[in-house]
């Protein structure tokens, strides 16, 4: 302050303090007592304590410690404030000039009072004097002759500070220091403890001779033994059983065969009825995946009025067939063409069935030699 205030007040008792030396507190005024008991304008410093509030302005900028004498009287008082609620009534206050008291502590965290009216945002009754400071303190934290003391188990978790996925962990001088766990094992902030991969070495899993971990319906692993088609020695080496591998087991690419039939180079004109080129072995099912032919020369005389066709049968059912003619006509010399779309209920073939061939040629229709190429798999019938 720097002028005299007139501090509304609510009655309480007075004492006499001896002010320090180079003081001079105002009228109104919050004084406290220094470590060596003389008083002095309230301000954030260490070691003050507020007694109450200054009856009169008393100058000693110009004496020594106790020349003059100060009266302060401890009761409620009207000071200044910032961003206070009706919910702070009640609340502790500190001081942050010899006027203005806040909710947050200072630096030296000067205790002022309790707040005993929010009269606004920036105005509260406080009470304060020698008789609400000494406590006792109770809760989390006790004072005794200004020691603080945290209670057994009062630091829950939600009052320690503590970065996201850090945890405590004693270090050598006995504190707590915070870290990240690393190494073979790591932690979310949510608790969850990962292994690392690769992390689990085979020298630290305990397992029987010739035993392996297979999880179960609980998704735990247990230790078993192989069995059935395949079984597994101690040093790893695993040996299908005799006779275990069936047709039904291939893969669809392992069950693929390849049929490849040449095509002598007809003259124009002259066709080939049937020729069966395939009979599907007893107790197997065939079934034809894709047909094309390969161009061994160039085709000639291929028009709408002399076309080349191109049948596959399934003994006398049609399979595929593929008519040449002006618009579409033969794959180039060495080039291969599709046959077309298969029949869905006659590319699949019994044991026993034949697989026959025709071309049928116009009269000037003179296709080269060529190959008829048949994809087709084999399964158990």
């Amino acid at each position: 302050m720097t002028e005299e205030r007139d501090t509304p007040k609510r009655e309480g008792k007075m004492i006499v303090i001896g002010v320090a030396t180079g003081e001079k507190i105002f009228a109104g005024a919050i004084v406290a007592r220094n470590a060596a008991g003389y008083a002095l304008a309230a301000a954030d410093a260490a070691g003050l304590v507020v007694v109450g509030r200054a009856e009169k302005t008393v100058d000693n900028t110009a004496g020594e410690n106790g020349d003059i004498q100060i009266e302060v009287e401890q009761c409620e008082y009207l000071y200044d404030a910032a961003g206070m609620t009706a919910a702070d009534a009640g609340k502790d206050c500190f001081i942050v000039d010899d006027s203005t008291v806040a909710l947050a502590q200072g630096n030296n965290a000067v205790y002022a009072g309790v707040i005993k009216e929010v009269v606004s945002a920036t105005e509260v009754w406080v009470q304060m004097g020698a008789d609400y400071v000494a406590g006792p303190w109770t809760g989390d934290v006790t004072i005794n002759n200004g020691a603080t003391a945290i209670g057994a188990k009062k630091v829950t978790a939600g009052k320690v500070a503590l970065a996201d996925g850090k945890v405590l962990i004693g270090g050598a001088d006995g504190a707590a220091a915070a870290q990240t766990l690393s190494g073979d094992a790591t932690v979310t902030n949510g608790g969850v403890i990962a292994i690392g991969a690769k992390k689990v070495l085979a020298a630290m899993v305990a397992l029987a001779q010739g035993k392996l971990f297979i999880g179960g319906a609980d998704g735990a692993a247990a230790a078993q033994t192989l069995t059935g088609d395949v079984t597994v020695s101690e040093a790893g080496v695993t040996a299908i059983g005799a006779a275990k591998v069936l047709l039904s087991m291939l893969h669809d690419t392992a069950k693929k065969h390849i049929l490849s039939v040449p095509i002598e180079d007809l003259a124009a004109g002259v066709d080939i009825a049937t020729r069966a080129v395939l009979e599907v072995p007893a107790g197997l099912v065939a079934t034809i995946t894709e047909a094309r032919i390969i161009m061994q020369g160039a085709a000639a005389g291929v028009d709408d009025a002399n076309t080349c066709v191109i049948a596959l049968l399934r003994d006398t059912d049609a399979i595929v067939s593929k008519t040449y003619n002006t618009a579409n006509g033969m794959p180039a010399e060495n080039a291969s063409g599709a046959l077309g779309a298969l029949s869905v209920a006659n590319k699949v073939m019994a044991a026993g069935t034949k697989l026959h061939f025709t071309v049928t040629n116009g009269a000037t229709a003179n296709p080269p030699a060529m190959v008829l190429q048949v994809e087709y798999t084999l399964a158990a019938a």
